[in-house]
């Protein structure tokens, strides 16, 4: 015999929906006054003459709802409210209800997710700021080194005589773009350090800003001689270091497609009616209704396109 239980409650005089899981939030009141109270009235709510004060959707379809009324007592020219049980309509449109309040609430609980985790990523980020920033640039030049290594190899070969030893002068001056951490008498300086500091480009980015080792005049430049031989940008210092990350930023950007958050289809087009993202804008992209097929999933809320 199945238990009759709770599925979904809404607490109108606190604005609390607690679901079957017995997790409670407490809606935005934007979201409570557009999505909640807008969309009930007045069938189900009509502000300051017959208001909605607690309802329950349980698991067997019915439903429990309480409503107070305004009364108006001539003899004592005074007004009252009069609680008492409103169940005069239908399974179907108090599944819709349900329908709703679960909508607000999987909007609501997604919602603070996204923020707690901007939140901890500002923590994170205000916290470790400075020590952060040298040390992205040490990863950054012990990728450069890492992903040259293999020009080191004996049986490494040339293009033309020479190349070897200014990969290596190349690879030298990486490791002297930046002191040590422990050389720095506070966090902020390695940061201001790592702030100015530019790495050399590779002989292969030489090449490409000096063909044949000239200028556009025809004039020799030596390698590493002049100011633009020298940049802040990863990408630009190193062909090596970009070739390798490219599976990585392929690898992540997979990620990213599928950092999805699956709705089902009936709450899926309630939030697009109700154009929920306008409300909450951290969710926009990120809801996708799932497909009862098991295929890929492909539409989501408020008609923003996939890549």
């Amino acid at each position: 015999m199945q238990v009759k239980a709770p599925i979904i409650e809404v607490n109108f005089d606190e604005k609390v929906i607690v679901s079957q899981s017995q997790h409670t939030v407490m809606p935005r009141d934007e979201a409570w006054d557009k999505f909640v109270l807008d969309y009930l009235q007045p069938l189900w709510h009509d502000p300051g003459k017959d208001e909605m004060q607690f309802f329950a959707y349980y698991t067997d379809g019915s439903y429990m709802c309480q409503r107070k009324k305004k009364r108006v007592d001539f003899q004592n020219q005074s007004s009252y409210w009069q609680t008492y049980q409103f169940n005069i309509l239908g399974k179907e449109e108090a599944e819709k209800i349900s329908l709703l309040f679960d909508t607000v609430f999987f909007l609501e609980k997604s919602a603070k997710k996204e923020s707690f985790k901007e939140s901890a990523k500002e923590f994170y980020d205000k916290a470790f700021y400075h020590e952060k920033k040298y040390m992205k640039m040490v990863k950054e030049i012990r990728g450069m080194l890492l992903y040259s290594d293999w020009r080191m190899c004996v049986d490494y070969e040339e293009e033309f005589d020479g190349e070897q030893e200014m990969w290596k002068t190349w690879r030298k001056a990486l490791r002297r773009v930046l002191p040590k951490f422990d050389t720095f008498e506070t966090a902020f300086d390695a940061f201001k350090a790592a702030c100015v500091a530019k790495y050399p480009v590779d002989p292969n980015q030489y090449f490409k800003q000096y063909p044949d080792g000239k200028d556009s005049d025809g004039n020799v430049v030596e390698y590493m001689s002049t100011e633009d031989q020298f940049t802040k940008m990863d990408f630009i210092a190193s062909g090596d270091f970009v070739a390798a990350n490219m599976e990585g930023v392929v690898e992540y950007l997979e990620q990213v497609k599928n950092d999805e958050i699956e709705v089902e289809s009936k709450m899926y087009e309630l939030m697009d009616t109700l154009e929920t993202n306008l409300i909450y804008p951290e969710l926009k992209g990120k809801l996708f209704k799932q497909d009862p097929t098991g295929g890929d999933v492909a539409e989501h809320i408020g008609n923003i396109e996939t890549d």
